[in-house]
């Protein structure tokens, strides 16, 4: 026993002992063992992969068989809808056959229409014939009027002269006769003057220009106002003395047909001046025939009378 125990240690320290061993005793074949499970395992390795490829083929060829049958679906539906459009397309085709009988029936109807506008076209082109000769008539008819025109343009060019120098002189004539109309209404006031002014003084005179004159000269010499101030109140158109109140005073008067603000304001003016130059209380009036309403608003914030008329309106 000590033996053995001792021959198995020996044999752990000398491996290729053991081995020698091991083979004396089982023989060359279970050498071989360990090779052949190895072998054997790689085989069954091997073995499981294709059954594992075999069933994923199968799960595949299952899959596709599932396409197969989805495809079939369609397909069947398909064919029931290309049925069912071809029976749309028959009936379309009927209906164009229809329409094409009605075509047929429209260009028929046409042609006729065409036959009958060939007729129309025929007499519109002797009709145009006959415009073609009317025209030739009316444009020598046009060209005697134009020249008959050109006549008439030269005697219209000759009147609107002999209009011009006529408005010219009926201007000329207009002025000449407002000058009359104004120098005869300035001489209608001096000669009535005692007439159209008694409503603002009483023995009135009417002032000699050359007096007038002379008092302005006295003036002059004083100083109290200038030469031009003096040829302002010597363009007034009327001048006259009276007694107002009891007291001497003058009146100047600016004498128009139809009295403006422009008067209003040289009557007032050419007053003052002559106040400035005598000393004495001088009224400022303005006479026509009408006035204006800004000679009227002018009189009232001047104080200057107003005479339309002969009928005396006082400032206010």
């Amino acid at each position: 026993m000590k033996d053995f125990q001792g021959l198995l240690r020996l044999l752990e320290r000398q491996p290729a002992w053991r081995d020698a061993l091991r083979a004396a005793l089982l023989g060359g074949e279970f050498a071989d063992l360990p090779r052949l499970v190895r072998e054997l395992v790689r085989a069954q390795r091997a073995t499981n992969r294709q059954i594992h490829a075999l069933a994923k083929a199968q799960s595949a060829a299952g899959e596709r068989l599932d396409g197969v049958e989805q495809a079939l679906a369609r397909l069947t539906a398909a064919q029931a809808r290309t049925e069912e459009e071809l029976r749309a397309l028959v009936r379309e085709v009927a209906s164009t056959q229809q329409d094409v009988a009605g075509l047929k029936q429209d260009v028929t109807g046409l042609k006729q229409d065409v036959t009958d506008l060939k007729q129309d076209v025929a007499g519109l082109k002797q009709d145009v014939a006959g415009l073609k000769q009317d025209m030739a008539g009316v444009k020598q008819d046009v060209a005697g009027l134009k020249q008959d025109v050109t006549g008439l343009k030269q005697d219209v060019a000759g009147l609107k002269q002999d209009m011009a120098g006529v408005k010219q002189d009926v201007a000329g004539l207009k002025q000449d006769v407002a000058g009359l109309k104004g120098t005869d209404l300035e001489r209608t006031y001096r000669e009535r003057a005692a007439q159209y002014f008694q409503a603002i003084l009483r023995r009135i005179r009417v002032v000699d220009h050359q007096h007038l004159a002379d008092l302005l000269d006295d003036a002059v010499d004083a100083g109290r106002i200038t030469p031009q101030e003096k040829d302002q109140v010597l363009q007034s158109d009327v001048a006259v003395v009276g007694r107002r109140d009891g007291e001497q005073a003058y009146l100047l008067a600016e004498v128009s047909s139809v009295v403006d603000r422009e008067d209003v304001e040289r009557a007032r003016s050419r007053a003052s001046v002559l106040e400035r130059a005598t000393g004495m209380p001088v009224i400022a009036a303005a006479a026509g025939r009408q006035a204006t309403a800004g000679a009227r608003e002018e009189a009232r914030a001047s104080g200057v009378w107003l005479v339309l008329d002969g009928r005396a309106e006082p400032p206010g």
